[in-house]
């Protein structure tokens, strides 16, 4: 119920904010307590392995499906460990407005990346690798970092921030080895 309501404080934020703006929702008033921090953490990692797992299924190349791999592999190390701190926070699932923050756009990207095939697909994976590791860092530095109040918690985020940098420069660096997209005809 908490986190229902900081959600439409979040949108209230959304709202008083132009389209173009990239910034991630601002709080508006009473910040996120640390177990709804844990909990957004969890979707985040939650959808990130659900777009890796359609990587690797569908990469053309052996270097997108080895970096879905790695992917995989290190967004459910860190669901794993969001979890167990979930259970040390007491955060209860709540499906809220917020939640949809972040499913909605994942669920349309991997909308997306169902209709690409071939290099198109890796292309689009990793950009889209990119622009989710992007928006994380967003929240991270506008919304998660400064709300943390465990000592552990800030530094868990700290981790995962630089994690995320890692990420991003490695998806870059692998787009642009890839073959060019074929041109659509």
């Amino acid at each position: 119920m908490k986190l229902h309501a900081i959600a439409l404080v979040v949108l209230a934020g959304c709202a008083s904010r132009s389209s173009a703006s990239s910034s991630p929702p601002r709080l508006t008033s009473a910040p996120l307590d640390d177990g709804q921090t844990v909990e957004i953490l969890e979707v985040i990692d939650t959808q990130q392995i659900l777009t890796a797992q359609l990587a690797v299924e569908r990469a053309s190349t052996r270097e997108t499906r080895d970096f879905a791999r790695q992917v995989l592999l290190g967004d459910n190390a860190e669901r794993t460990h969001v979890l167990g701190q979930a259970h040390h926070a007491h955060a209860e699932p709540d499906a809220s407005l917020l939640v949809d923050l972040i499913e909605k756009p994942s669920r349309e990207t991997r909308g997306m990346l169902s209709n690409e095939s071939g290099i198109s697909f890796d292309h689009f994976f990793l950009t889209s690798e990119v622009a989710q590791k992007e928006k994380e860092i967003d929240w991270l530095d506008h919304m998660l970092i400064p709300a943390a109040r465990s000592t552990d918690l800030r530094t868990e985020l700290a981790g995962r921030r630089a994690a995320a940098l890692i990420r991003i420069r490695e998806a870059r660096r692998l787009d642009t080895e890839l073959p060019a997209n074929p041109p659509r005809l």
